[in-house]
């Protein structure tokens, strides 16, 4: 059961890799360090902070029994541990947490998947604490398969809390899944959905006030996969549009991380395959109709790897891309690329630490 676990965590974790806002100056300075969990395995799965500047950080740790827990702690600026909880499903089996978020009121809501039995296997879990580390409420969602199902990214709006997620299903592979809950718990709304009766597979969410949207990737045939964005209504979770996009070249296109502007465009980033340039990152304005406004391609020198991996919209519509860029010597390196409102580059830096090691962000 643990190498199932794994694989599929790993599955789940090609697709999750979102970048945090970097500095493009060697200039970070180590205010704290900590260690949570236990430390034979721990398996950290987001990390968010609050606007009081605590952070929370929550994945899955080993426990006496050799299974995966959720564990997530919240730490003031100065390193200390306010609380943490350690939640292990009915199942006694494994569980991780891939996703948080923080409501106004320093409410944490959090996602991912848990061993519920051996008949339906991983189920996804949305968990909600108080804002001292009460747990007030868990819902466990089994999909229609009973087998792997997992709630990959969360968003808080409209005083309601969305999640997104995959869902296996026997005959499709794995589905888009997102659901609405209350505050209180109660779910409103669950939506699957299936874009060519293969693999779906999403990782982030952004909400307006009338839409949903989930973006992540989708399996086209082969090795084939290109960039998906599906939209649902906020009312009763229908779908409502969808877009795909993709490289030049057969490969694994993947959304690593996805924005909304104050008009409610969408702005999405991660990896497409390019042929003779390798993977390049790929950034997308996309607008209400999910109709693509621009679209801009970031490639490194040489047939290797570039991601996206992270991204922000200023006050007048300059666009923010960060990741990383393989290059022939220094493994991997920072980049930031500034695009304006139309889409055209204007610039790109890059940056290497003195080792020439592998730079690279993740969240």
């Amino acid at each position: 059961m643990k190498t199932i676990f794994l694989r599929f965590l790993r599955s789940v974790a090609l697709l999750l890799m979102a970048g945090m806002a970097f500095s493009q100056s060697p200039m970070v300075f180590e205010d704290w360090a900590t260690a949570g969990g236990s430390q034979g395995f721990y398996i950290k799965g987001a990390v968010k902070a609050d606007s009081d500047g605590n952070v929370y950080v929550a994945g899955a740790t080993l426990n006496g029994a050799g299974n995966y827990d959720i564990l997530i702690s919240k730490y003031a600026d100065d390193g200390t541990v306010l609380w943490s909880d350690q939640y292990d499903g009915d199942g006694a089996g494994h569980d991780a947490a891939l996703a948080l978020v923080i409501d106004g009121d320093f409410n944490v809501y959090l996602t991912g998947t848990t061993f519920s039995s051996a008949a339906d296997t991983l189920d996804a879990v949305v968990i909600k604490y108080s804002s001292v580390g009460d747990r007030l409420w868990v819902a466990v969602v089994n999909g229609t398969s009973d087998l792997a199902d997992a709630g990959t990214c969360i968003a808080f709006a409209n005083d309601a809390i969305y999640v997104g997620g995959i869902t296996t299903d026997a005959s499709n592979g794995q589905d888009f899944l997102v659901m609405k809950y209350s505050t209180d718990g109660t779910q409103e709304w669950m939506t699957t959905y299936d874009y060519n009766n293969l693999y779906d597979v999403c990782t982030k969410i952004a909400v307006t006030n009338k839409v949903v949207t989930l973006a992540g990737a989708t399996h086209t045939g082969g090795l084939d996969w290109d960039y998906l964005a599906a939209e649902f209504l906020l009312t009763d979770g229908s779908f409502n549009q969808n877009q795909t996009m993709s490289g030049g070249a057969v490969g694994f296109d993947k959304v690593t991380a996805m924005e909304k502007d104050a008009n409610g465009n969408l702005y999405l980033t991660g990896a497409v395959a390019n042929g003779s340039s390798g993977y390049d990152i790929h950034t997308v304005m996309v607008d209400t109709n999910l109709a693509v406004v621009w679209s801009a391609t970031y490639s490194s020198a040489g047939n290797r790897f570039d991601l996206g991996q992270s991204l922000g919209i200023d006050a007048t519509g300059n666009v923010y891309v960060g990741g990383y860029v393989t290059t022939a010597t220094q493994a991997t390196d920072f980049v930031t690329i500034k695009y304006n409102s139309s889409g055209n580059q204007q610039w790109a830096q890059t940056w290497n630490h003195e080792a020439d090691s592998a730079d690279t962000i993740k969240a």
